[in-house]
Formats: structure tokens, sequence, C-alpha cells
């Protein structure tokens, strides 16, 4: 049988504080006196609350998750995309929505809507085609952007991308300089 976790409300009934005590010792402790937040630590250390990161949200206006779009997570491609993303997520602290849109313009539209519905910080996109104006309900909201593997005009917002014709060049050239020669065949 599954245990209900703890609430907010369950901490400041342990503790004999209000709910608004316990915010204070979990958001600002140098709003609390010094015996009143250990009484408050010791309930949420008894009861093994954890805050409910959405109510943290609707406070502060946004989450501490970044979406990331991505065509098709089966892809290797993008499953490397999806990896660094969530490295990079973790280490700093955020979560990260993986959102696999299976090549439907619709379905990534959906998701563009709920990370905008969802406060997301952030979202890391690779769009399924040129066309920028799926994207523009992230931008309208205010939701910071980066498309991967799309080069756009820096005016238009960031992207990361590989210039794959200078890869081949750097890659022709290294051959070339480590004595790569033209074989004839007789």
């Amino acid at each position: 049988m599954a245990v209900r976790p703890a609430r907010i409300q369950d901490v400041a009934a342990a503790a004999g504080v209000s709910v608004s005590t316990v915010s204070n010792v979990l958001n600002r402790p140098e709003r609390v006196n010094a015996l009143t937040a250990e009484r408050v630590r010791v309930a949420v250390a008894a009861l093994d609350y954890v805050p409910h990161p959405g109510a943290a949200g609707l406070r502060t206006g946004h989450s501490s998750s970044i979406g990331l779009v991505l065509p098709d997570v089966a892809n290797s491609f993008y499953s490397r995309i999806a990896r660094g993303a969530a490295d990079a997520a973790y280490e700093h602290g955020y979560s990260l929505v993986l959102c696999d849109s299976g090549d439907a313009p619709e379905r990534e539209q959906g998701y563009f809507t709920m990370l905008v519905e969802q406060r997301a910080v952030g979202a890391v996109v690779v769009p399924l085609g040129a066309d920028p104006s799926r994207l523009t309900r992230l931008r309208e909201r205010g939701i910071p952007l980066v498309l991967a593997d799309r080069a756009i005009p820096a005016a238009d917002g960031c992207s990361v991308s590989v210039d794959d014709v200078a890869g081949g060049r750097i890659a022709v050239q290294h051959l070339l300089d480590c004595g790569a020669r033209a074989t004839s065949s007789s």
C-alpha cells in the first residue's frame, strides 16, 4: 500500500507552526528565529518532506525544468543530444522534460504549448522543418530557446549546429597532411 507523500501542511502541524512559517524556513530562513527553524527542519526530516516543485513554480512564475523537443529519440544522433542536455541540466539543478514529437508537426506544437503551460525556464528544440512559425508561441511567451542542428540568423535567436561542409574539408585536409596520395590503378 502506497503512503501519501507528506505535504507542507503536515510539516506545519508536526512542528506546531503555520504553513507560511514552513515556507519561510524552506525559502527565506533568515526570516525565522533559529529555534522555530530547527523545529521545522526536524519535522521535515521526520516526515521525509520534499517540496512540491509545482508549488514553487506557482510562487516564482517559473519551474525548474528545461524542455528538449526532438523529432525521434530512438535516432542515435538525437539520443546523444538528449544525453548532453540531460547531463547539463542535472549539473545545474534542472530537470529535463523530453518531448519526442515522432516527426509530427502537430505533436511538436502540442509540446510547445505544454512547455509554455508548465512555465519551462527554457527549451532546446531540434525542429522538424525550416518553418520557424511553430516556434513563435515559445518566443512570444518569453521562453528562452535554442535551436539545435539548425543554423538561424543571430537576430532570430540562438542556434547550435555543425558545419558539415567545413568538417568535410578539415577531414580531407588532415588526410592529405598525413601523406594520403592518390594511387594509380594499372
